[in-house]
């Protein structure tokens, strides 16, 4: 009978009812370790956290292994106001030694971090792996993301990626975000972008804030599916509202906002977007900050002061757009033999667009008068060859297609 009721309370916590699961364990009184641990759930739950440790206390002083494990955590986050680490390293040490595999996972974290403990990445790594052992899921996938990244362990994609699967089979949604990833990539296993995305909208939708991301870049780009400008847009918004960290999402994100077939086409939002990149770091993004100063807001000023910070700091596509602006003398005097120099500097170090202006020069005959047309094809050649798919249309007209 009594086993029966605390396998009903155990039911009731797992499923969040926590009054109810209280209700009926004061209703059956018991002189069972495993009642008053239950007693400690129930009390934890609700906010008691006195009342939760004297409990999960009286389980542990039977051996309650799991109580054993509560109180620690108990200290270690300082639920009671007393946060006391060397008493969390204690009870933790004790639950490990006993096979209790959370303990052995938390008590790694202490050691990698060297919280309450000095930091000791070996003994970490042992206690880790003994609750991979255990079957632990959470290890499993603690472990697959240090393999992932090499952190403290020598980088191995194909243990990572085994012991994502395994986690995530266990049931550990996380573990799939990692797994989209990994399949996003191709590490650790065949790039598969029709199973990354199987993993990453799960892990997207229970708020996994680098799946968000991963999965706006593959709507924007087309991998695994078709191209999805609003599909990007969502995800990618979302990535961005939970604060992501990586410039790419804001850069992306300012890039939709920018683009005249967007739906919810806006200037002014991509221009405070590429503003936080280039707050972060990102200086390339000054050419596209210029641009919009240029060709929206129509301040030839500030699209200057873009692109020169731009290109002291080595971006060619800078180069070519402070070209431009001596070409068409757009806040600058005109020039075109200094446009025409900076379009060849720009060329030999890659661009596309550099080559495609020179043609121009060439087809048009600006540079005082000289016109050449198989010399504009040519430099529409390279540009095309450079990746400036506008060339071609140019290339088709020169050549009458």
């Amino acid at each position: 009978m009594d086993e029966n009721v605390l396998l009903i309370v155990r039911t009731l916590l797992e499923n969040k009812k926590n009054e109810t699961a209280l209700q009926m364990l004061e209703a059956n009184p018991m002189d069972l370790p495993e009642w008053y641990y239950l007693n400690g759930k129930c009390q934890c739950r609700l906010k008691n956290y006195g009342k939760g440790l004297e409990y999960f206390q009286k389980a542990a002083e039977a051996g309650h292994v799991e109580a054993i494990f509560q109180i620690g955590m108990i200290y270690d986050f300082g639920n009671t106001g007393e946060k006391d680490m060397g008493k969390a390293v204690q009870y933790y040490s004790i639950a490990a030694e006993k096979g209790y595999p959370g303990a052995c996972l938390y008590l790694s974290d202490l050691y990698k971090a060297g919280a309450g403990v000095s930091e000791d990445n070996e003994k970490s790594l042992s206690l880790l792996f003994k609750a991979v052992d255990l079957g632990d899921k959470f290890a499993e996938y603690t472990l697959a993301c240090r393999y992932n990244s090499g952190d403290g362990i020598a980088e191995n994609p194909q243990k990572a990626f085994e012991l994502a699967m395994s986690s995530y089979t266990k049931g550990y949604d996380k573990a799939g975000a990692l797994l989209g990833e990994m399949y996003a990539f191709g590490i650790g296993c065949e790039q598969d972008y029709d199973k990354a995305l199987s993993y990453l909208l799960p892990a997207a939708y229970n708020g996994h804030v680098y799946s968000m991301y991963l999965l706006g870049e593959c709507y924007l780009f087309g991998d695994g599916t078709k191209p999805d400008i609003d599909r990007a847009y969502k995800w990618l918004k979302e990535a961005v509202d939970h604060n992501i960290w990586m410039t790419s999402a804001y850069f992306n994100l300012g890039k939709i906002y920018n683009d005249r077939n967007f739906s919810g086409y806006d200037p002014k939002e991509a221009l405070r977007l590429f503003q936080i990149v280039k707050e972060k770091g990102d200086v390339k993004v000054c050419n596209t900050i210029g641009d919009i100063y240029k060709y929206y807001y129509g301040d030839n000023e500030k699209a200057i002061q873009e692109y020169t910070y731009a290109y002291s700091k080595g971006d060619v596509e800078a180069e070519v757009s402070l070209g431009l602006c001596y070409l068409y003398g757009e806040g600058v005097p005109g020039d075109i033999n200094k446009a025409f120099t900076m379009f060849e500097n720009a060329s030999r170090k890659g661009s596309g667009r550099g080559y495609y202006w020179i043609a121009k020069c060439w087809e048009n005959g600006w540079l005082g008068g000289l016109k050449d047309i198989n010399l504009a094809k040519v430099n529409y050649e390279n540009a095309l060859r450079k990746g400036f798919s506008a060339a071609q249309e140019e290339l088709n007209r020169l050549s009458g297609v």
